[in-house]
């Protein structure tokens, strides 16, 4: 949870996308690792949309909400149906679905919604309530559906960061009650990240202003997509090693 401070801070919302895969390789259960998230993410959240708060643009923020909500019941349900499946089954789809989270965001082609007839906010806002009720990370379809606003950067921000705040306690409650076994381990496990959480979003901020960030920003998605690979192909190097013995 350092780390993924760390990035969250330097790079804004990719914590999930780290702390996910590096969660379940520690040996955390899907749901459980969904759960840290979501209540780690909660803290920094609320503290820093507090902060931001007089530039908060409440129209778009409100119907980030309402959309997220709705969808994010189905996002659990799709979590609870995958972490019934074989450990090594589940860790492949998580896999999957990260790398193509992280392979969507170092796409040359981006989506040009300015020019659009469409509304992409019934898209981006459901699909992110859908993410982060499965995963944990509702970030990457708000991130591209602000980017092609109108709002300003310091804006930007403060939607993100106020939408997600108002969101989690509705994703952690539907949580509690679908996988109330883990909740004690999650909460244990969340208040000791805490600390390392403030810490790497201390030292995200500092690395912001002294590195080379195009470098640091490849390296990170490096690292990342290494760990999406890593929870796809472990099975098959597992039943590898066990072949040959």
């Amino acid at each position: 949870m350092f780390l993924g401070g760390t990035i969250q801070s330097s790079l804004d919302f990719r914590l999930g996308i780290f702390a996910l895969p590096t969660l379940i390789s520690m040996g955390k259960t899907l749901p459980e690792s969904v759960m840290i998230i979501a209540l780690s993410s909660f803290f920094q959240t609320s503290w820093t949309s507090f902060l931001l708060r007089k530039n908060i643009p409440w129209k778009s923020t409100k119907k980030a909400v309402f959309l997220r909500i709705l969808f994010v019941p189905l996002g659990i349900l799709f979590l609870a149906f995958i972490s019934k499946l074989a450990i090594n089954d589940m860790k492949q789809i998580t896999g999957i679905m990260l790398l193509s989270i992280i392979i969507f965001q170092i796409s040359p082609r981006k989506i040009n919604i300015k020019k659009s007839k469409i509304d992409w906010s019934y898209i981006a806002f459901p699909l992110s309530g859908f993410m982060s009720g499965s995963l944990g990370i509702g970030g990457p379809p708000m991130v591209l559906w602000s980017m092609n606003s109108k709002l300003s950067q310091i804006q930007i921000r403060s939607f993100l960061l106020t939408t997600f705040a108002l969101t989690l306690p509705v994703t952690l409650t539907i949580l509690f009650i679908s996988f109330p076994h883990v909740i004690k381990s999650a909460l244990l496990s969340s208040v000791f990240a805490i600390p390392s959480l403030a810490l790497g979003i201390k030292l995200g901020l500092y690395i912001t202003n002294k590195l080379n960030m195009i470098m640091y920003k490849r390296a990170l998605l490096i690292l990342m997509f290494l760990l999406s690979l890593g929870l796809i192909l472990k099975p098959f190097l597992d039943n590898l090693n066990i072949s040959r013995r």
